[in-house]
């Protein structure tokens, strides 16, 4: 996955643009998963961020994976690859390298 710094789009105040990662396409036993049951996993890689609030400075930075609330925020497409944004506060945690 790309870690390029998203020059086409600049969140504004405490939003986060984050890019899912793709789901699964074979179970761990080699079985192919058909797209009608592929679960998206709530893992992706933050792309831009806001200067987030006054009494809450943005902890997130480019280039986090982070985990985030499954079903928030708003899925947008910018040359056919699709992104998210949504509030710093659906972020759960930060994977840690």
């Amino acid at each position: 996955m790309s870690t390029k710094k998203a020059n086409w789009i600049k969140p504004l105040h405490e939003k986060v643009v984050i890019k899912p990662f793709p789901p699964d396409t074979v179970s761990e036993n080699g079985i192919i998963i058909p797209d009608s049951v592929q679960i998206r996993p709530s893992k992706a890689r933050v792309v831009a961020v806001g200067e987030g609030l006054k009494e809450r400075p943005m902890e997130l930075k480019e280039g986090d994976v982070v985990f985030h609330v499954k079903g928030c925020g708003t899925l947008i497409q910018h040359e056919k690859e699709d992104y998210i944004i949504m509030s710093d506060r659906d972020i759960l945690a930060i994977l840690e390298n």
